[in-house]
């Protein structure tokens, strides 16, 4: 965005001198307009000069020391015709719970053009980062219906801790639920990605190859079998086994599957 500088208004200084004694300061919206500041003092405003949509804040970050980040949604969906985005205003309220233009920017000549919804739908989210002191009682009305992801929170949800997803990230699967499954000491995964298993619990090659498709991972696993003398279907070192049990996906489950045994 081309804004350079957010003033805080007189009534958003009183507010913010109230806050360094205990008084709440409450974040509550912002509004996005065209309007152009002529002789006006952006300190002076009690509005922003010509409104053309109202704002959501989607988050408060304390980051930095007396600074607080307000993250702020902009969507064109309300709006009907193309505007240049000249202004801006963050609001607030206090003990009181009176509504004020807390702080204002204006980009001049700088000004982005926003098409209408119908034309180009257009959605981001930026900061405005307004000064609080030694305030500690610093809030703000959370939209909770946004959902957007900035770069950062992606790249926190990716991170690996030393190269595997942490234990607290994944649920346990179960016969209803996706998640991780905690191999026995029969199994290992192999420097390539491959899952081998112990041949001599299992029989036949011990290597389970496993297949990664753009929607999920498939785990081929066969192994020779025989039926005992109590007529079980039973894994087999020798060549006595004449057919296979296959782990199989059947109905969204895996399962394993004994084909071929005579």
């Amino acid at each position: 965005m081309a804004f350079e500088r957010f003033y805080i208004t007189d009534k958003g200084s009183a507010l913010l001198a109230k806050a360094q004694i205990g008084e709440k300061l409450i974040y509550t919206r912002a509004a996005a307009g065209d309007g152009k500041i002529e002789k006006q003092s952006p300190t002076t405003l009690n509005d922003i000069i010509n409104k053309i949509t109202d704002l959501s804040i989607s988050e408060l970050d304390f980051s930095e020391p007396k600074i607080a980040s307000v993250q702020i949604r902009f969507s064109n969906k309300d709006v009907q015709a193309p505007f240049y985005w000249r202004e801006i205003g963050l609001y607030a309220k206090g003990d009181d719970g009176k509504e004020i233009l807390y702080a204002y920017g204006n980009a001049g000549e700088k000004a982005d053009f926003i098409p209408s919804y119908g034309t180009t739908p257009t959605e981001f989210v930026f900061l405005m980062n307004t000064i609080i002191g030694n305030a500690t009682n610093v809030t703000a009305v959370i939209d909770d219906s946004l959902i957007y992801a900035t770069k950062k929170d992606i790249k926190a949800k990716a991170d690996l801790v030393d190269g595997i997803v942490p234990p607290t990230e994944l649920p346990a699967a179960s016969d209803t639920t996706l998640g991780a499954v905690k191999l026995s000491a029969d199994f290992k995964i192999n420097s390539d990605g491959t899952l081998s298993v112990d041949k001599g619990k299992i029989g036949g090659t011990g290597t389970v190859p496993v297949a990664v498709t753009e929607n999920q991972v498939a785990v081929e696993l066969e192994f020779p079998i025989k039926f005992n003398s109590c007529g079980e279907a039973i894994a087999t070192d020798d060549d006595s086994g004449t057919g296979i049990i296959s782990l199989e996906s059947i109905g969204g489950r895996l399962e394993f599957v004994a084909r071929n045994v005579l």
